[in-house]
């Protein structure tokens, strides 16, 4: 079997509503702290293929998360045993806590070419040039922001399917 090609670009992951179902706000627990949960399926094994495809240096994950979100998800990852499984680079993972449009800040300074984030407004704020990459987004949101798009926006609705769209 011939060995596919390395591709070129940096694609970066948002992690709520993408590498799990829920976002931190549905993960909060009344009496303090989030809950974890396990990723989508299939979420996994597709980012070990994509870390085979991109190399480790080309993957991020750029993630908001606010109100002790930011903890909750480096534990998530941890408790995963994401580094152990995928071969992505821990230096790579950037949760923050702030604006969701300084995503698009975190975007820029890495060279980031493809977004994929379950949340269309986001994708409003990234440069021009990158790839947009909705997934599973809200059919709401995407009629209400998909007009402020500064590029062509692709739809996937699971890892597979965003696996194919690369054409691991």
């Amino acid at each position: 079997m011939a060995r596919k090609k390395k591709r070129n670009g940096r694609v970066a992951f948002d992690m709520g509503g993408v590498m799990t179902s829920d976002d931190l706000e549905n993960r909060k627990r009344p009496e303090g702290g989030y809950r974890l949960v396990n990723p989508r399926r299939h979420c996994i094994p597709m980012v070990r293929k994509f870390v085979q495809r991109f190399t480790p240096d080309n993957l991020f994950i750029i993630s908001r998360a606010r109100d002790g979100g930011v903890q909750a998800n480096w534990k998530l990852l941890d408790a995963w045993r994401f580094w152990q499984t995928t071969g992505f680079k821990r230096a790579n993972v950037i949760i923050y806590d702030g604006e969701r449009s300084k995503k698009a800040e975190w975007v820029k300074r890495h060279e980031i070419t493809d977004m994929v984030d379950d949340r269309v407004e986001i994708l409003t704020h990234m440069p021009v040039g990158v790839k947009l990459i909705a997934f599973s987004p809200k059919s709401e949101e995407r009629r209400q922001f998909e007009p402020l798009l500064k590029g062509p926006l692709v739809v996937v609705s699971d890892w597979l399917e965003l696996a194919l769209y690369y054409g691991i």
